[in-house]
């Protein structure tokens, strides 16, 4: 049997329902300031119960770090200042990838403590990769153009959705890295949870300084493709209704 792995992965989700001798918690349980019965707050811990369960099939044996958080409905300064402190935790605490497989609701715009907490973990070398966004890729207000890696769902062979039409829109955002993984049963694209965490738990094992990676790909990467990341095929590229090929930047 394999031994438990240090990892450096860290998840800002719900407080899980599992137990799990693979989970480390960042915070001290009587931090811990929630209602149970408040709207969502089922629905997160689930969600980090499906999402670890994502992480542990690419990883096994992998000890992931915990930030709960919980979302603010209708307050976006408390909502941001929790994933702000969150994200400074992970910071010091050594992790090297933060995934965050949420999306911005009710403001359009990034508040000063959490871009700052972005910028502290860009320059530590930090690599906070986010949710592009569901129903409307790569508009998820939490997505920093300079400081963090948007990743998006994609379906089997890594074909890009016909939504990504838009190229001007993200070349103004300037997107690091985007990835994706294993199509679900109907072969559409998988969700962007998912594909956030599938993502992270390969990124993790892949490079040893990820965040510098993904900046190199990201310039190497022609201005009309993606950047894909899989369990598969490793590091590849794949052009707008296009099939994957190889990009070939060195991990560094």
């Amino acid at each position: 049997m394999s031994s438990l792995s240090k990892g450096s992965l860290a998840l800002i989700d719900g407080l899980p329902y599992r137990q799990d001798s693979r989970l480390r918690l960042l915070v001290k349980q009587s931090e811990l300031d929630f209602d149970e019965e408040q709207l969502g707050v089922s629905q997160f811990r689930s969600h980090a119960d499906y999402l670890l369960e994502i992480i542990w099939q690419v990883n096994p044996h992998l000890e992931v770090g915990l930030l709960p958080f919980f979302p603010t409905f209708g307050e976006p300064k408390e909502y941001q200042l929790q994933l702000a402190s969150l994200i400074q935790i992970g910071v010091e605490a050594g992790y090297k990838v933060i995934a965050m497989a949420l999306e911005g609701t009710c403001y359009d715009s990034i508040s000063y403590p959490l871009r700052k907490a972005y910028e502290h973990a860009y320059r530590m070398g930090v690599a906070i990769v986010i949710s592009a966004g569901n129903s409307d890729p790569f508009r998820n207000p939490l997505i920093h153009a300079r400081y963090t890696f948007p990743v998006v769902g994609l379906s089997e062979g890594c074909q890009v959705s016909p939504k990504f039409y838009f190229r001007s829109y993200y070349e103004k955002k300037g997107f690091g890295a985007y990835g994706g993984g294993v199509a679900n049963y109907s072969g559409q694209p998988i969700s962007c949870s998912s594909a956030v965490v599938r993502f992270a738990s390969i990124l993790e094992k892949t490079a040893e300084k990820p965040a510098l990676w993904l900046n190199q790909i990201h310039k190497c990467c022609p201005a009309d493709a993606i950047p894909v990341l899989t369990e598969d095929k490793g590091l590849t590229m794949t052009r707008l209704m296009d099939v994957s090929t190889p990009i070939l930047p060195k991990n560094v």
